[in-house]
């Protein structure tokens, strides 16, 4: 099988951080030393924010372009497949960070914060606020970018902490998502459960009643959160994702419909092309041809 790359957070020589702030320019020409090509499609274990400074582009996630101009706000999740474009003119921040400094560093509201801004089964990863908000945002990360250049400190991580939790307000506040009340608060923390669990256990099951299950919640209840916070039933979340899978397994490998079916749960192969088609009208290689062309 060819495989394109799993990218994991490479932590710097006599650091513990997991956690980076680089601008575009800074990025591009690291590519000859990184081992994988960023103009491919490639799937990562970590969170991105990237924001644009200057200059045009279009940057690829999950299949789908999005179009950049300055002040344009990108959030990338871990699991997702995304590509860079890379042109002289475009510049930028693009923030790393990991998970392990999200349960490290954040709480419990500033973690349902973050899972929020990352639900791309529900929003746009892409975030367009007004002149005044682009202002803002550039500020918060010249701010940001200020202090990673810092000799590290026993301060320097509390601080990074902080910005980044000021900078996913701050977008929660454009794009309008807090909560409303602790209700909204608690769903949102039983969708992130949720989602987790599909992300650990689609492979063993598409029963919306199993997931319910294992969340100690009724299935009306499940269906009830899944419309509130996705907009969709939580059966329809589960097909969904697994299309998604299949599509990111399809874009990374060279694999055979009898493999990829064995992968993703599937007893048939040909219940996982009617599975697929029914919900892409592609067939899995037609949608590998599309893809690749």
């Amino acid at each position: 099988m060819t495989q394109i790359p799993h990218i994991s957070f490479r932590i710097k020589t006599n650091s513990k951080l997991e956690f980076e702030i680089v601008t575009l320019k800074e990025l591009f020409s690291r590519q000859k030393y990184i081992q994988n090509d960023l103009k491919l499609p490639h799937r990562i274990n970590f969170y991105h924010i990237l924001f644009i400074t200057k200059g045009t582009g279009t940057h690829h996630i999950d299949f789908t372009p999005y179009d950049l101009c300055k002040g344009s706000v990108l959030f990338i999740a871990p699991s997702q497949v995304h590509a860079f474009e890379i042109n002289d003119a475009l510049d930028g921040f693009l923030i790393l960070f990991t998970e392990q400094f999200i349960l490290k560093n954040l709480g419990q509201t500033d973690f349902a914060s973050l899972a929020r801004t990352y639900n791309y089964h529900s929003r746009s990863p892409l975030v367009e606020g007004t002149s005044a908000d682009k202002k803002e945002l550039l500020q918060t990360f010249k701010k940001i970018h200020d202090e990673f250049m810092q000799p590290a400190d026993l301060a320097t991580e509390e601080i990074l902490r902080l910005q980044l939790k000021l900078l996913l307000l701050k977008v929660e506040r454009i794009t309008q998502t807090l909560p409303a009340d602790s209700h909204d608060s608690d769903w949102s923390n039983l969708f992130t459960l949720f989602r987790r669990q599909v992300k650990n256990s689609y492979t063993e099951t598409r029963n919306a009643a199993d997931y319910a299950a294992m969340l100690n919640i009724s299935y009306k209840h499940l269906n009830t959160i899944c419309k509130a916070m996705a907009g969709k039933t939580a059966k329809e979340f589960i097909d969904t994702y697994v299309v998604l899978e299949i599509k990111r397994q399809l874009s990374m490998f060279t694999i055979s419909t009898k493999e990829l079916a064995f992968q993703i749960g599937f007893d048939e192969p040909t219940n996982l092309v009617k599975f697929f088609k029914k919900h892409t009208r592609y067939t899995p290689q037609q949608f590998k041809t599309a893809f690749l062309s």
